[in-house]
Formats: structure tokens, sequence, C-alpha cells
């Protein structure tokens, strides 16, 4: 087999499309990093608005990030992203000891800890969004 013939064999085998895919999936994940320090260096929540570093008061209301546990999505027979992220109100307790962002926030005598990107002031929340749907959302 001379180096031509191994050239095309080469050419035809599935090692240049995996090669390709990998500089593919290297750079997109090169991106994605570049995006989520923007947002961090620029203190961006999830929706992209601003995140002042005013901070937060013990006893301030607030709604917090918490994604639906597999046995909601059972319970409810819904898919996770029909069903709601964010809960609260939530009432501030502390700030996290040593950390300027992070804040422990009690629901329903739960105790949670969250940065202050996944929460959203009490008051910014349109309060036509807080009326139940007709439906029974505890089923």
């Amino acid at each position: 087999m001379d180096l031509l013939e191994a050239d095309k064999n080469w050419e035809k085998s599935i090692f240049p499309k995996v090669l390709k895919l990998a500089e593919r999936l290297a750079s997109e994940a090169q991106r994605q990093s570049q995006w989520h320090k923007r947002m961090n260096s620029h203190n961006l929540n999830q929706s992209g608005s601003r995140v002042e570093d005013k901070g937060l008061s013990p006893g301030d209301r607030v709604y917090f990030y918490r994604p639906p546990t597999q046995q909601e999505v059972v319970r409810r027979g819904r898919k996770a992203k029909h069903l709601a992220h964010y809960h609260g109100p939530a009432t501030v307790q502390s700030q996290v000891q040593g950390r300027d962002r992070q804040y422990n926030i009690t629901y329903n005598g739960k105790q949670f800890k969250r940065d202050i990107t996944l929460l959203l002031d009490y008051g910014v929340v349109p309060t036509n969004l807080l009326t139940c749907p007709p439906f029974d959302m505890n089923r």
C-alpha cells in the first residue's frame, strides 16, 4: 500500500469525521464557557437581567429557583419543563458566612441556600402571575 492509497482510505474512513466533530464540540464548549464568564462578570441572572450588588436583607421576601424533582414529575404526570421552577415567596434568613452573593432562605419550614442570581425579588414578579390557574396545582 502506497502513501496515496493510504490517504484515500483515511478520507473514506470515519476517523476524519470524528476529528471534525471533536473540533466542533470543543469550539461549542469554549463558546458556552465564554458565555458563562460574560454572565458572571456582568452580574447577570439567567434571564440576562443585571443583578444589583446591593444585596438582600434578612426578612426580605424572594422567589427562588428549585427545579421539580423526579417524584413531582411522576406525581403530576407532566414533563419537568411544564412545572414551576421558581417557588416562593421565601424569606431571607441570613447571608452565607464568607460569601457575598449567597443567602440562606426559608420556605415552608425548609432551609435552602441560593446564590443571588437564583433569587427574584418579591416585588419584581407581576401580581397577575401570582394568581392560580383554574386547575388544581396541588394534585
